[in-house]
């Protein structure tokens, strides 16, 4: 019996361990009057939960240097916005509290010292795959997982 209750646990763990999620990172910088002033963002598909738990590491660099800026702030004139949203085994879009922040009142360069740790930590991101690749890894991830792109007979990208 307790091997068999064993297996079952070992079963679990492992559909647990398959979960797949789409995540998108987005960064959004305005002026405290409202006038927009940039924004980017990524999405990846289908990513295994051991991917986005790594990415998410790099997404709390991006929140602590948000943090650093939000304690020096000198008035500046500056609101940024950083945000992480998951979407798992085919779940609704769900906003990560903890990847997630909103600062204002921040100067200029402190919105740029918050994209250039954005730009760093993506670099990470990226440096993990070419490490990968280096040592002849084909594919990311399992791609079958992710939906499947629709296009005319163009190649055009049909938007669902």
């Amino acid at each position: 019996m307790k091997r068999m209750m064993v297996l079952v646990v070992s079963l679990f763990a492992s559909a647990a361990l398959a979960q797949v999620c789409d995540v998108t990172y987005s960064f959004e910088s305005e002026t405290m009057d409202g006038q927009d002033v940039g924004n980017g963002s990524i999405t990846l598909f289908a990513q295994p939960m051991s991917e986005v738990d790594a990415n998410h590491k790099s997404q709390m660099k991006v929140l602590d240097a948000m943090s650093k800026e939000q304690d020096a702030k000198k008035g500046g004139i500056y609101r940024t916005d950083v945000s992480e949203y998951r979407s798992c085994d085919g779940g609704a879009k769900v906003k990560n509290a903890e990847g997630s922040a909103s600062i204002q009142g921040i100067s200029y360069a402190g919105s740029n010292r918050i994209a250039d740790e954005m730009l760093k930590q993506g670099k990470v991101m990226n440096d993990r795959h070419k490490v990968r690749a280096a040592k002849g890894e084909t594919t990311a991830w399992d791609h079958k997982k992710a939906k499947k792109v629709k296009r005319t007979d163009l190649g055009v990208k049909i938007k669902d």
